[in-house]
Formats: C-alpha cells, sequence, structure tokens
C-alpha cells in the first residue's frame, strides 16, 4: 500500500481506515518540533510510499541505507584466519563510508633522468625535493628492469615500480626507450603478494545437507591491491551470502603507536542477504552495492600468514543420511611468483609449470584478481591438493627475500629441484605424480 500523512484533526475514516482492514496498518509517529523528529533513510520513506511532505516532520540519514547496512555485515575482520594469527590487542579494521579517496600513500618518489650517450645510459635520481640522490651507468642495450636492480641495490631500496605518466613500465622495456620515468619507492615488498584461504563444510541436516564455505583473498602488488572476502551458507532450509570485493584498491604501509600496519582502500561491491524458504529474505538484502571501503591489518599478521595449511577429510553416507566433508587450505604465493603464472608458454618449453597449470591454466594475464570473476561458478577442481600445497612451499621458500620476478627457466628448474627432492622420500606425492617407496628404490 502506499503511505499516507494524517492531519491532525481528521478522522481516521476519512482515510479509508475502518476496522476491517486497521490490522494492516502500520503507524509511525513524525513531529514539527525538530527535537522530537525521527531519523530515516531516505530509501526507507520511498518504499513506503510516502510524498515528499513527510521529509518535513523527520530527519534524512546523511548517507544511503544499503552504505550503513554494509557497514554492519562487514564490520568483523575481513581476513580472519590472519586475524587468528596475530598478537592480543592487534586486530584488523574495516571502515565503510559512501565515498572517499586514498589518502596517506607515503611511499617516497623520486624521479630519474635518463641520457644515452654512446654505448651507455646515464640514470641520474632526484628526490621530490629536487636534491641529487644518485646516478649510474649502463649499456644502452640494457632493460628496465636491470634499472630497477642496480637503483635498489645501490640505495638499499626493497623494491622500485617505475612509471611513464599513469602507465606502469614493464622490466623487459628496452631502456633506451625513455627519458624520463618516475620512481615510486616501496619498503615493505617483503608482504607483497596473494594470500589465499578457503574453508569448506557439508554434514548431514535430516534428509538433507547443510554446509557453508568461506573464501579469503588479499593481493598486494606495487602500486596495486585487491581484497575478496565471501561466505556462503547453504542450509536445509535457508542460504545467506555476505560478499565484499575490491578489486582496483590502493595499499600502504603506516606506523601508529604500538606497531606497523598495512591500509587498504577502494571502491568495493558489498552483496548480502539470508533468505528462509517460508519465511522469505530477513532484514536488508544487499546487491551490488557500491562503497569506500578502507581495511588495516597489522604488518605481523601478513607475516605470520605467510604459510601453508591443508586438510581435507570425507565420511560416507549411510541410509537415508548423507556423508560429510571438511576441507581447508591456505597459502601465499610471493610478488615475484605472480608474474611467470600469468605468463603463457613459448612453444619452445620444454614442459608445463605445474603451479600454472593447477592454479592458472588458462594463463590469464591478471590473475590471481581473474579468480574473483569466478565466484558463482565454483568447480571441484579448484580446490587445492597436498601435492599443490607442497610445491606451494617450496617455491615460497626458496623465493623469499626476492623482489625481481622469476623466468619460466627459473621456474622450470626450480620445478625440477622440488621434484628431484621428492623423489628422495617414501610414498611421496608431489606435482601430481606418485612415487610409492618401492619405485624410490628402484630408482636409487
Amino acid at each position: 500500500g502506499e503511505g499516507v500523512l494524517l492531519s491532525p484533526g481528521k478522522t481516521l475514516s476519512s482515510y479509508g481506515i475502518r476496522p476491517g482492514n486497521s490490522t494492516d496498518v502500520v503507524l509511525f509517529p513524525v513531529f514539527a518540533d525538530p527535537a522530537k523528529q525521527p531519523t530515516v533513510f531516505a530509501e526507507d520513506v520511498r518504499e513506503a510510499g510516502f510524498g515528499t511532505t513527510v521529509f518535513q516532520y523527520v530527519k534524512v540519514h546523511g548517507e544511503p541505507r544499503d552504505v550503513a547496512e554494509a557497514r554492519h555485515v562487514f564490520g568483523r575482520p575481513l581476513l580472519p584466519w590472519l586475524q587468528e594469527k596475530g598478537k592480543q590487542g592487534q586486530t584488523q579494521t574495516t571502515t565503510v563510508r559512501k565515498e572517499g579517496k586514498f589518502e596517506g600513500a607515503r611511499h617516497k618518489m623520486v624521479t630519474v633522468q635518463l641520457k644515452t650517450d654512446g654505448h651507455e645510459v646515464l640514470a641520474s635520481c632526484t628526490n621530490m625535493a629536487g636534491d641529487s640522490t644518485c646516478s649510474i651507468t649502463l649499456p644502452r642495450d640494457a632493460f628496465v628492469a636491470e634499472l630497477q636492480a642496480s637503483l635498489c641495490n645501490k640505495m638499499m631500496w626493497a623494491s622500485l615500480v617505475l612509471w611513464e605518466g599513469s602507465k606502469q613500465v614493464c622490466g623487459t622495456n628496452q631502456l633506451s626507450n625513455y627519458s624520463v620515468l618516475v620512481g615510486e619507492i616501496f619498503e615493505h615488498s617483503h608482504i607483497s603478494g596473494c594470500y589465499h584461504f578457503h574453508q569448506s563444510d557439508v554434514h548431514p541436516a535430516g534428509y538433507s545437507s547443510s554446509g557453508s564455505s568461506l573464501i579469503c583473498t588479499l593481493v598486494l602488488e606495487p602500486g596495486k591491491a585487491a581484497l575478496l572476502h565471501r561466505f556462503k551458507g547453504d542450509y536445509k532450509r535457508a542460504e545467506e551470502l555476505r560478499q565484499l570485493v575490491m578489486h582496483d584498491a590502493q595499499w600502504c604501509v603506516e606506523s601508529n603507536e604500538l606497531h606497523k600496519e598495512v591500509r587498504i582502500c577502494g571502491l568495493a561491491t558489498a552483496d548480502s542477504f539470508f533468505c528462509h524458504e517460508r519465511m522469505g529474505y530477513d532484514g536488508i538484502r544487499l546487491t551490488d552495492c557500491k562503497c569506500y571501503v578502507e581495511v588495516t591489518i597489522p604488518l605481523e599478521q601478513l607475516e605470520q600468514g605467510q604459510t601453508e595449511e591443508f586438510h581435507s577429510a570425507s565420511t560416507p553416507g549411510s541410509g537415508w543420511s548423507c556423508g560429510s566433508e571438511t576441507y581447508k587450505s591456505a597459502y601465499f604465493l610471493p610478488a615475484s611468483l605472480l608474474s611467470v603464472l600469468r605468463t603463457c608458454p613459448s612453444g619452445g618449453a620444454s614442459r608445463p609449470f605445474f603451479l600454472q597449470e593447477r592454479l592458472n591454466p588458462q594463463c590469464l594475464s591478471d590473475y590471481p584478481y581473474s579468480a574473483f570473476q569466478r565466484l558463482r561458478v565454483r568447480r571441484k577442481s579448484d580446490a587445492m591438493d597436498q601435492p599443490t600445497v607442497d610445491a606451494i612451499r617450496f617455491f615460497r621458500e626458496r623465493l623469499c627475500g626476492r623482489l625481481e620476478n622469476i623466468t619460466i627457466n627459473e621456474a622450470l628448474k626450480l620445478q625440477e629441484e622440488h621434484m628431484e627432492a621428492a623423489r628422495l622420500k617414501p610414498d611421496a606425492e608431489v606435482c601430481g605424480i606418485s612415487h610409492t617407496a618401492e619405485e624410490t628404490q628402484e630408482a636409487g
């Protein structure tokens, strides 16, 4: 029905309200006195069918209803498995607003002037104040990656991202193609990479089943970040969803009075609902809600989160009851490994790169951001297995502290080392190849 503003001195019957339909009437108090006026959401007033006159008797929230609901739904830590690893008193925070912009990117910047002289390129760096900081000489045919590595070694920088205008410069580009570049210095590149967590369970519920799943992904790369939090519950008579996705965010490391923390800011899309098969949707349903989100994570949580975890178990059903399944996996992919996972193998590659086949079989150039798009079409093959987790652990340990991207040849060499180490272990299963104890003895 439509909302009607009741005026003093008129009978209810004059508005069509009679004993036969009065049970369907809901009354809301409004006041001419501003001190007594209730605060409402404009969306509620419009959905109730009230005209614009009612706004003279109520106060309106300064933000949309969906943004306030998103703040309520996503007020808990968005990366709970990292929160569990942190110290007491160090907690993640989530701030949701209607709009905003990223402020506080306190990365140091330098301007790199490039001058070609014969067979050499002279690179001169100046800081934002215009003071000269260093200069180096490279061969004329050097690549951008060589400039980055040389400057980082000389200035003891963790990593350096170079920009030409608003476009990030690829390390494989020829250095002689540029005359001026802007460098962005990152001092905490050891936390750059992809943090992933997936937990799910299914158990009997009468003659049916009930289960839930939680998928969290955090990607930190020089100059950009992304975050995913998705909880899905499929119950016997209801279902629910809580999902927040940030595709194109910014991040920086800041220090407060107690510890350092990573701050991630950007536009997010939020979805949330709880639906019972008989009662329908409960509360406010969020669908493609756009809001500005700021997340802080203690730096120590990310450092401790660079580890692997895997568990998978199931029990068969019996009679009229279904079986049960539990699954949990967590891993960290160093930023130096992401580039080779995105690169299509050349025709001359002697053998496939196992982790690419397992994690990014389509060789998508925007992996792992592309995985955010497949949320509603989860496949059984998306789940991890022990050999893949073991391979990820091996690469993480070998690439610890490395800043520059590895090449496909380096990746294949490490893969061979990993498989060779597995052959020396009885009952090993690595990279999809199972080696029994008897086969190991024969190989020896």
